[in-house]
């Protein structure tokens, strides 16, 4: 009850992507629930949220996000109605997460022409994904923790056209084995960073792994 309403779907979200499950999380406003609700996309989170319509006082939104709000009298039968109907969409899914890479890209083409026609193909968001690429055998230098509770990643991968930053955020726990490893593949985005006044090309980490395993 004491969270901003705000920070639900981002909660919601985080949690859905951590686990790959439909996650739901819940505002307490006294004789009312406020709720969030995110979702991977095989499962559609306002299809199932219409099967029980008549529990909520107001709900809406899309396939992979969607809000409502109930009252308390109707939580305990919206839960188990809820987790009944997604036992079985689930039950024959597989659902360990799967990262899927959109194409496998080389240190030259990490510059401002390429990033260029990426924009073009902006906004991105649900039905138009920013474009997840791989980068294979890079070498991390400065390897480095960042953020007040040092839960960021950071390091640079040197190219012909120079220094490229990379950034992974919540990755700081990759830190101490990446020191240890001669070349990684990296699975990001590219993107824009502006740091004092100057623009830089930038890779948002999203995983990693040694350059012929696991990490």
């Amino acid at each position: 009850k004491d969270w901003h309403v705000g920070i639900l779907g981002l909660v919601a979200s985080r949690i859905a992507e951590k686990y790959n499950r439909p996650a739901i999380i819940m505002q307490d406003i006294g004789d009312t629930l406020v709720a969030s609700a995110r979702s991977p996309k095989f499962f559609n989170i306002t299809e199932a949220l219409t099967e029980f319509g008549e529990l909520f006082i107001s709900f809406g939104g899309h396939a992979q996000a969607a809000g409502f709000n109930i009252k308390k009298e109707n939580l305990e039968e919206f839960k188990k109605l809820m987790e009944d109907y997604a036992e079985k969409k689930l039950k024959d899914l597989e659902l360990r997460p799967v990262l899927e890479i959109d194409c496998e890209i080389g240190e030259g083409d990490m510059n401002f022409e390429f990033l260029k026609n990426l924009e073009s193909l902006e906004p991105f968001g649900i039905g138009n994904e920013k474009p997840i690429f791989l980068l294979k055998n890079i070498s991390p230098y400065f390897v480095g923790q960042v953020g007040k509770e040092k839960n960021h990643l950071k390091f640079i991968v040197k190219t012909d056209g120079g220094d490229i930053h990379v950034i992974g955020f919540q990755m700081g726990n990759f830190a101490e084995d990446l020191k240890k490893e001669g070349k990684v593949d990296i699975v990001c985005n590219l993107e824009k960073n502006l740091w004092n006044n100057k623009e830089y090309v930038q890779l948002r980490a999203i995983d990693l792994r040694e350059a012929d395993g696991n990490l």
